[in-house]
């Protein structure tokens, strides 16, 4: 088994809001209507969003 060990990196929530968008239109190929902080703590942030066809994830 191959083991790797990542390093997040400490975004603000409009840069955040940004990548999540990115990240939506990339994999997912739709838009995100909007975008909400769902909260914090020591796993970082948690982010959900409704996409163009209602999906919530």
């Amino acid at each position: 088994m191959n083991i790797e060990r990542v390093s997040a990196i400490s975004l603000d929530k409009n840069t955040a809001e940004k990548y999540a968008r990115e990240v939506i239109s990339e994999r997912f190929s739709q838009q995100a209507n909007k975008i909400k902080y769902l909260g914090g703590g020591s796993f970082g942030s948690a982010y959900g969003t409704k996409l163009d066809y209602g999906n919530s994830i």
